[in-house]
């Protein structure tokens, strides 16, 4: 299986993660981590490297999502995924990816072919609500 955790800024990691907890009942092997304002960096970092090195434990890889591309969390991400292989990056954090994620994750054999899905998942997931009452 593989390991997700979720960062971004303020508390949307841990607001989208009510909302996963509303549709999956087990939510082992998913985990999150809130950048708030005026957070220590270095304590932010360190919550990151404690969760990434649980989820480790009982996944084969680690899946961050994070909300913003350049932003801190991404970044930091960034940062560990460099330094541990087992540990993938992915940005843009919406809550139709990260529900597929979550259904995908068991199955999924490595986090590349998680990924090329995910993709495919943001595309179509976004839908123009004008286009569907024709204005």
């Amino acid at each position: 299986m593989i390991g997700i955790l979720v960062t971004g800024h303020g508390e949307f990691p841990s607001g989208i993660s009510s909302t996963v907890k509303m549709f999956f009942e087990d939510t082992t092997g998913y985990r999150y981590v809130d950048f708030k304002e005026g957070m220590n960096l270095m304590a932010y970092q360190d919550m990151v490297i404690e969760q990434i090195r649980e989820l480790k434990k009982e996944n084969s890889a680690v899946l961050i999502i994070t909300d913003l591309f350049g932003g801190t969390p991404f970044n930091q991400a960034m940062m560990v995924a460099q330094e541990e292989n087992y540990v993938d990056v992915i940005t843009g954090l919406c809550l139709p990816v990260l529900m597929e994620a979550m259904m995908l994750r068991e199955s999924a054999t490595n986090t590349k072919d998680l990924i090329a899905s995910l993709q495919e998942t943001f595309i179509t997931s976004f839908i123009d609500g004008n286009n569907l009452l024709n204005k």
